[in-house]
């Protein structure tokens, strides 16, 4: 007598769980590819920082030393201004 396939729940879940992986995983590489073929985007390049600056090309010209000390807090993007104004806002409101 042939032996039958026994489902039981976590095998059920196992199952679509790893289908649902393989599928997402096989989505991912189908947009990465479709994205390297758009080649090298300027507005995707450098981090936050780099790009509120105005970009590598401004900081290769002008040197970071002449640019200054700028604030900075890795939770909130934006420039120094922007940064400081936050800041001083939340600090104003926990005074209170």
């Amino acid at each position: 007598m042939p032996r039958l396939a026994r489902l039981d729940g976590p095998g059920v879940l196992h199952h679509v769980i790893i289908r649902g992986i393989e599928r997402r995983r096989k989505s991912y590489y189908e947009y990465v590819k479709e994205g390297i073929s758009q080649g090298r985007r300027p507005e995707l390049v450098g981090g936050g920082f780099i790009r509120s600056l105005g970009g590598w090309d401004v900081i290769k010209e002008s040197g970071l030393k002449s640019i200054g000390r700028v604030k900075g807090d890795d939770r909130i993007l934006g420039d120094g201004d922007f940064v400081l104004r936050v800041l001083k806002e939340a600090d104003e409101k926990f005074d209170r």
